[in-house]
């Protein structure tokens, strides 16, 4: 028996690809497919975050920025910030390293962590160098869009 989805769910999914700039979301469940085209070049894969909506990291001189709710930025202190609803996942597997621990280095572009939604596993990259002071949510917690989910040195 197929998942069945209203308009109005469809809509918010519309809607949720064009706010966060997401170029494709592809869903299948159960015989049910669903395939939404954002605005983002085509050459983007469903599985991918745009770079745009990818975790941003930022200080605390863009409060403009973090009133808009793409950021969050405490005095002198850098935030990765979830780029959208779903479960946080600090390593690729039950099984395996986290990605990041407090003391650890990170670079710019590498896979901080990632975030599960709509059954798609999201790698989250670092948007700048840092050293993880502390990871902020515990592995497969929930986390809203925005959400600071690592601070950095």
């Amino acid at each position: 028996m197929g998942r069945e989805f209203d308009m109005e769910q469809i809509q918010a999914l519309m809607k949720s690809v064009a706010e966060n700039k997401i170029g494709e979301l592809c869903l299948e469940c159960e015989g049910f497919k669903l395939k939404i085209k954002g605005q983002c070049a085509a050459s983007q894969a469903a599985t991918q975050i745009p770079a745009q909506a990818a975790a941003i990291a930022v200080t605390a001189d863009s409060a403009a920025a973090a009133a808009a709710g793409t950021i969050a930025s405490h005095a002198k202190a850098n935030y990765l910030t979830s780029p959208i609803v779903g479960t946080f996942y600090a390593a690729s597997a039950p099984d395996k390293k986290p990605f990041v621990s407090p003391g650890c280095r990170i670079a710019k572009g590498a896979t901080a962590f990632i975030v599960e939604s709509m059954k798609v596993m999201n790698e989250v990259p670092a948007e700048m160098d840092g050293i993880v002071a502390e990871i902020l949510v515990k592995d497969g917690e929930a986390v809203e869009y925005g959400q600071p989910i690592i601070r950095l040195e």
